[in-house]
């Protein structure tokens, strides 16, 4: 078996690539740990790869191929189709048969939000797919636009004729030596079902492309060594559509890939790039999203029932080989003046730190976690934060996090009270609704402070169209537990099905004309229990979740 350390290799992350980056970037920083720290166990849900699965259905393999038969759609020329997320729509379609897209359609469903469509996810299961299997990695951009319907069909078959198949290939924007290298790249992992393609493959199982689970140039060492078992080269002859193509330019492409793995990897990078950012022409996709080595995350404001407010907030530090045992990592923090407490008086060591907790693949990399929870009155409050990081414990090799020399901003105008936020049941029954209570600062009046609420997953489908609001949050009549606070109270707007994965809530006030925004809050089985409500029965939450 491969050593996986060399699978890992090519994958980690470089620091060097890091973007000008300034916290808090809410829809940056939702992506980044999604796809980067696994925040939402996305990364998990692929086996790894292993030479113990050969001949085996391959959710990596399926992920890529999902991709590619979303992406068939685009009519370059048009500027319509391409990665939309159609694919949930066209599952039935003939071009799609077997189960490896509609399992990958509904596996995907569970992970996309307002801050990553539907069509991200499609686009990031191709990424992890390569990565998870030794591939080179692949740049990835959000902001793709979830279609509404089916896309037109186009995806080409193995029966069709070499014409046929160069003119779909043109159509989604490929030459014909690139749709060579396309259809190697894709075909790398995986194989075909005999319960799919009982012509092409008429033994039970799998019948794989080449001899390895990994992404490799096998698929074009064993084509020119007479030793391929590519069923679409060995298969019926008017099935042979790899060996139709693959031989399409007298076998030039096929060779470099044979000859350097190098050559291959780096082919196929840029191809499935270019094919999972091939979008309609209104879609502007966002830089690269690459892995930020030192940031907070579940940063949270909240108003106990004391009457002091708690800055909760946990650091990660992310890259190769960063576990270690010697670090010590203290935040710091001034008062709501901004220059009064910049002392030792206000600072604090973590309450816990993890290494690689939640477990998850990482793409190789490292993550160890930092969380910390202060308390203040409601006087001196909060105005930002920092960090020090003393590598070794020594003191001599310390550090400063400023969030590039600004700190990290807190907004003490609105506040989160978990005493009065839930997640409830209504009468026993399946329906979700939830009450979330927040503070404003009683020195200022806000025009408005708003709720907005967002399902993912109900009932397995992806509603483009995702968010419920903004429903007004009125004044609380229970008392503030401070005169330096007013309560204002609303309901999750609903009702949300329990069988959906995860419930997404916002809130936030305006004040003098800006927005403040408060924190993301999740419901269901999200992973992120640290800013996970807390469920209830209905007649509990302080007050009830009905009225």
């Amino acid at each position: 078996m491969r050593n996986l350390r060399v699978l890992l290799a090519s994958i980690v992350f470089a620091p060097a690539s890091v973007v000008a980056y300034t916290w808090p970037d809410r829809a940056y920083d939702v992506i980044e740990e999604f796809l980067w720290k696994d925040r939402n166990t996305f990364l998990e849900v692929p086996e790894p790869c292993s030479e113990d699965t050969i001949g085996q259905q391959s959710t990596s393999a399926a992920w890529l191929r999902t991709a590619y038969h979303d992406a068939a759609t685009a009519n370059v020329a048009a500027g319509t189709g391409g990665l939309d997320g159609s694919i949930f729509y066209e599952t039935a379609r003939a071009e799609n048969v077997g189960d490896s897209i509609a399992s990958s359609v509904s596996q995907f469903v569970s992970f996309y939000g307002r801050y990553i469509s539907y069509a991200d996810v499609v686009a990031a299961g191709a990424v992890v797919a390569v990565q998870n299997c030794g591939g080179p990695n692949i740049p990835f951009r959000s902001g793709r636009i979830t279609a509404p319907e089916a896309g037109p069909s186009g995806v080409p078959l193995p029966t069709d004729s070499l014409r046929s198949q160069t003119a779909a290939f043109a159509r989604q924007g490929f030459t014909a030596k690139e749709m060579i290298g396309l259809v190697a790249c894709g075909h790398t992992m995986g194989g075909v079902d005999n319960e799919d393609f009982p012509d092409i493959n008429p033994n039970v199982g799998v019948a794989s492309f080449d001899h390895t689970v990994y992404f490799d140039n096998n698929i074009a060492t064993t084509y020119f060594n007479g030793t391929t078992i590519d069923p679409l080269i060995s298969g019926p002859a008017t099935s042979n559509s790899d060996a139709r193509i693959f031989a399409s330019d007298g076998n030039v492409t096929m060779r470099s890939f044979a000859h350097s793995q190098d050559t291959f990897f780096s082919t196929c990078a840029s191809l499935l790039e270019r094919m999972i950012n091939t979008v309609p022409k209104e879609v502007r996709l966002s830089e690269p999203i690459v892995a930020i080595p030192f940031k907070p995350r579940d940063y949270l404001l909240s108003l106990l029932p004391d009457g002091t407010i708690n800055l909760g907030v946990t650091v990660d530090i992310f890259g190769p080989n960063v576990i270690s045992s010697t670090r010590v990592v203290t935040m710091h923090w001034n008062d709501r003046d901004s220059h009064r407490c910049a002392s030792k008086a206000c600072s604090a060591l973590p309450v816990s730190q993890e290494a690689n907790a939640p477990l998850a693949k990482r793409n190789g990399n490292e993550l160890q976690a930092y969380t910390f929870s202060v308390n203040a009155t409601t006087a001196a409050s909060f105005s930002s934060f920092w960090f020090t990081v003393d590598e070794d414990g020594t003191g001599r090799n310390v550090v400063t996090e400023n969030n590039g020399g600004g700190n990290y901003p807190v907004d003490d105008l609105l506040l989160l009270v978990p005493q009065y936020t839930c997640q409830g049941y209504l009468n026993g029954n399946l329906n979700i609704t939830g009450r979330i209570t927040v503070a404003i600062r009683s020195s200022v009046t806000p025009s408005a402070v708003t709720l907005e609420s967002a399902s993912f997953g109900v009932n397995g489908q992806p509603i483009p169209q995702i968010f419920d609001g903004p429903a007004a949050i009125g004044t609380s009549p229970a008392l503030s537990p401070s005169p330096d606070y007013v309560y204002y109270t609303g309901l999750v707007p609903g009702p949300i099905q329990a069988n959906g994965c995860s419930t997404q809530m916002e809130y936030s006030a305006t004040i003098d004309g800006v927005v403040h925004p408060g924190q993301i809050l999740y419901s269901g089985c999200t992973s992120r229990a640290s800013t996970r409500l807390p469920e209830s029965t209905c007649e509990y939450c302080g007050f009830p979740c009905t009225s």
